[in-house]
Formats: C-alpha cells, structure tokens, sequence
C-alpha cells in the first residue's frame, strides 16, 4: 500500500479545494453584485439635502468603503495592492502606460468658459467613479478569482467588469449597440487595468487613470449625451481601443511574471 508524500495532494481533494474555491467565488461576487447595484441604490443617498454631485460622491464612498469591507473578508491577500508605493524599477512604465492611455481623451476636452471650480468638481467626480469601480473589480473581484495565473484571474475579472455594464441597456435608456460597445469597451479596459495593478504592484495607478478617462465625460451635454447612447457603436473605434488595451494588458502581465521569475531564479542562486 503506497503512503502519500507530506505536500502532495491527491487529485480528488484538489478538485474538491478548486470546487469550494469557486462556490466561493462566485457566492462572494453575486453578494458584492447585490450590495454595490442594488442594496446601495435603495439607501436614498439621491435624496440627501447637497447638490447632486456630492451626493454621487456620498454614495460612491459608502460602496468604497462596502468593497473594501468585501476585500478584507473574502480576499484578504488582494490588501497587498492597496498601497501607493509603485514596485521598484516599474514606475517608468507604469507612468508612461498611464500617459499613453489618459492622454488622448484628455486632449479632447472641451472647457471653454468651466471654471476652476466646476473644472476640479468634475474630476473629483470621476475620481470617485474610479475609485468605486477599481476597488471592486479590481480589488475585490480580481482578489476573489485569484487563485490560478495573473492572465486567467485578468480575464476573468475583466470579462466580468464588462458585462456589469449591461445593465445600462436595461435601465439607462441606452441602444443594444452602443451598450454591446460599452461592454467590450469596459471589459478590454478593465483587462489593462488589471495589467496595470499587478505590474505597478499598486491598485492606485490604476483608480487615478480610470478617473482621467471618465473625466472628459463630465464635459459633455445631456443632448449630446442621449444622442451618443441612443445610436450606434462606432465598432471600428472600439475594436482598435479594445486591440490596444488587451496588447498592454498581457504585456503587463507577461512583463510582470517575467521579472518574479527572473528574481526567483537569482534568489535561488
């Protein structure tokens, strides 16, 4: 009768680990699903007696602070990337990805007449957008799926940060089209965002250039807003924005594992 070394694990209890891990997973998402889309709206932040914008910004620091919550009871390890210091000798990549991505819609905007105060109000603004959506899903989501490769657990939480973006054809009065573009849009994002976070060893990259893309947005008309949402995808903007975002995001990723096993191999020297 063969004994089983110490370490090794039959593929019957592996299997079984893998299952629990997914329940898991997949529990702990659906409960953060409901809770940051549902549980949050019902709260009556909108009703709160501030300007519109700052009760936004309410209601987004209640669901940060509901993710972070979500990250330190299912995910723990994921507070590793919850730290504004960039791992040594990746600060000039991580800066010009950055650049290369917040640069061209920055570049668009349109602020004649916005004043100084309205111009800061409308970033802040999309900070916090960032904010949110970084803390969940690549904080929380990404840390909930983070039991196999960077690239799998990437994918994973991208393809899911896309598809919570359907339901703005559900209830935001947006075309199938436009919000079938939004999705792939949001989900190759979301992939260079998670690239991003696992090279740069920080989550903060990522939150900072996420509120520069959604900045430009808040500069821009309601009448030219419906307008956008109610047509259309431009389907070969989004395929070349989706192209570029999913080449930077597995370059991170590969340039990222490529140097842990470059310093593992010198450690074991």
């Amino acid at each position: 009768m063969s004994v089983p070394r110490p370490g090794i694990v039959s593929a019957g209890r592996y299997r079984q680990r893998m299952k629990r891990k997914i329940l898991i997973s997949l529990l702990g998402y659906l409960l953060g699903v409901i809770n940051n889309f549902w549980i949050i709206g019902l709260l009556g932040f909108q009703k709160l007696p501030f300007y519109p914008i700052w009760n936004v910004i309410i209601e987004r620091t209640f669901s940060i602070l509901c993710s972070i919550t979500l990250v330190w009871f299912f995910c723990p390890k994921a507070l590793r990337f919850f730290n504004l210091k960039i791992i040594s000798g990746r600060r000039s990549v991580t800066i010009f990805v950055s650049l290369f991505i917040c640069l061209p819609p920055i570049f668009q905007l349109n602020t004649h007449g916005t004043s100084v105060v309205t111009f800061a109000q409308s970033y802040i603004f999309a900070l916090f957008i960032g904010l949110d959506e970084e803390i969940f899903d690549r904080g929380f989501v990404f840390g909930l799926f983070n039991y196999s490769s960077n690239f799998i657990t990437a994918s994973i939480s991208s393809f899911l940060f896309g598809i919570e973006h359907f339901g703005n054809f559900l209830w935001g009065h947006q075309s199938f089209s436009f919000t079938l573009g939004q999705v792939l849009g949001a989900a190759s994002f979301g992939f260079v965002m998670a690239g991003l976070m696992v090279y740069s060893g920080s989550i903060f990259p990522s939150i900072f250039l996420h509120g520069f893309v959604d900045f430009p947005m808040q500069f821009e008309s309601k009448l030219t807003y419906l307008t956008s949402v109610s047509g259309k995808a431009d389907w070969f903007g989004i395929f070349v924005d989706c192209g570029i975002n999913v080449v930077l995001g597995a370059t991170l990723l590969y340039l990222s594992s490529s140097i842990n096993s470059t310093n593992c191999k010198v450690f074991e020297r």
